[in-house]
């Protein structure tokens, strides 16, 4: 399986056609959500939830140190950490929580809004 992907990832052809696929699934998602604010709104919610998993997950790999770890300087669960990172829980974590996550990291928590 590895040598499978890692020889797709090689093939230039693959990659423009993995490129022109994407931005055909992107146009069609902008559309969906354009004439659905429903939609729009759910995908944006999902979105946020995808991106705040990734970038916990990589902030704690990068720190070298393990769920459990983060768990105990950010005072939560480590279940918390593991579905925050594995965002299908439909709980959702809290601004507080999010800072004290961001001080075990070292880091600020900065909310912005931008223009859709």
């Amino acid at each position: 399986m590895d040598k499978m992907r890692n020889a797709h990832s090689l093939n230039p052809e693959f990659q423009r056609n993995k490129k022109r696929g994407n931005r055909r699934l992107k146009k069609r998602i902008e559309k969906v959500i354009a004439d659905n604010p429903k939609m729009a709104f759910e995908y944006q919610a999902e979105t946020l939830k995808l991106n705040l998993a990734g970038i916990i997950h990589r902030l704690r790999i990068e720190a070298g140190i393990s769920q459990e770890k983060l768990a105990e300087i950010a005072g939560v669960a480590q279940p918390f950490i593991a579905r925050l990172e594995h965002p299908t829980s439909s709980k959702h974590p809290t601004l507080d929580t999010l800072a004290k996550i961001a001080r075990a990291f070292k880091k600020r928590l900065i909310l912005q809004f931008t223009d859709l």
